[in-house]
């Protein structure tokens, strides 16, 4: 199950936000990744970056220069649940004190009922994209990017701190809270001086929970990305006119899974 549960935890996220889950969200992914998407883990297997690989400057020269990733203004906040999870406001109630809540600037608690459920709560998003117009055509030239498992990232969400969950098999529930201040005056889009909440207090009785924060708000984690892949994987065949429509989302390669992450077989009541 240790491996699948991380392949569960990529299913749940991505059927609400059509983007993939890093379940090691402190190992950076980049705008121009490219490689494969682990069946059995879920996992995104970096092999390079369109950017730094010589083989394509040599097609397609000064491509971090032409054609850089462009970055967008933060967000607040961005929370993302599985659909049988239910959000519970605590401003008022009895956990408050009981988690040590009662000065953090952002409290809610989560209930997962019957199932598995996931959540991903992400301060300060920061969309990094590929600028689509004139560079998608031309990567759509690349032989080594027509490989048939070959993925390409373009699109991530960066952040200065990040918690995720996915609950217990039968059901759990977690109560969560930004703790503390840090000075973000860097922060594109942002004030100087202005301040954002740092620190994760946690409350949940089973289940897999992961959190971090910049101490000093760098963007350090990266936990959603968007992959896409070449429509046609064929060596030889020609390039659609316009470059964008050569390209497609990549879905979750793997079919209905069960509650710890499997694949469900036929005459499988889980």
């Amino acid at each position: 199950m240790g491996q699948s549960i991380s392949r569960k935890y990529t299913e749940l996220i991505y059927t609400q936000t059509s983007k993939y889950p890093n379940w090691d969200p402190p190992k950076r992914i980049e705008v121009g990744d490219y490689g494969s998407l682990n069946d059995l883990t879920g996992e995104f297997q970096v092999a390079g970056n369109i950017y730094h690989d010589e083989d394509i400057a040599k097609i397609v020269p000064n491509l971090a220069k032409n054609y850089p990733p462009l970055k967008a203004k933060p967000e607040d906040l961005n929370v993302v649940c599985s659909d049988n999870g239910k959000y519970m406001d605590v401003s008022a109630g009895p956990e408050l004190d009981v988690a040590g809540l009662a000065s953090a600037s952002f409290t809610g608690k989560w209930k997962f009922e019957r199932r598995r459920g996931a959540l991903l709560v992400m301060l300060h998003p920061r969309l990094t994209y590929l600028p689509r117009k004139g560079i998608l055509g031309k990567l759509a030239a690349i032989e080594s990017l027509k490989a048939p498992d070959m993925v390409l990232v373009t699109e991530t969400l960066d952040v200065p701190a990040y918690a995720m969950y996915i609950s217990a098999r039968g059901g759990s529930d977690i109560t969560l809270g930004l703790m503390g201040r840090i000075p973000v005056g860097h922060v594109p889009g942002v004030t100087a001086g202005a301040m954002i909440e740092t620190g994760w207090s946690s409350t949940y009785a089973s289940g897999t929970y992961r959190s971090a924060c910049a101490t000093d708000g760098e963007y350090n984690y990266t936990p959603l990305f968007v992959l896409e892949k070449l429509k046609s994987a064929k060596r030889g065949e020609p390039i659609p006119e316009n470059g964008e429509e050569a390209w497609t989302a990549v879905t979750p390669p793997w079919g209905e899974l069960d509650s710890d992450g499997e694949e469900v077989q036929e005459n499988d009541d889980d």
